[in-house]
């Protein structure tokens, strides 16, 4: 019974660790990329440009 357990827990924690390294080499693709997509002068105004979804609620805002 004991052995059962072991190899579970070893098998899913080979799972974590693997999805775990795919998604940090994602992250250290993905985040320099959306930076360098920034305006240079995205944090200088003060007033933001109205988008599309200015005028909904603010939960399908998020969603969207």
């Amino acid at each position: 019974m004991i052995e059962f357990f072991y190899q579970t827990n070893l098998a899913a924690s080979k799972w974590v660790v693997g999805i775990s390294l795919i998604l940090f080499v994602g992250t250290l693709i993905v985040v320099p990329y959306l930076i360098t997509r920034i305006p240079d002068d995205y944090f200088s105004h003060d007033q933001r440009e109205s988008t599309d979804f200015t005028g909904h609620h603010p939960v399908i805002r998020f969603l969207l």
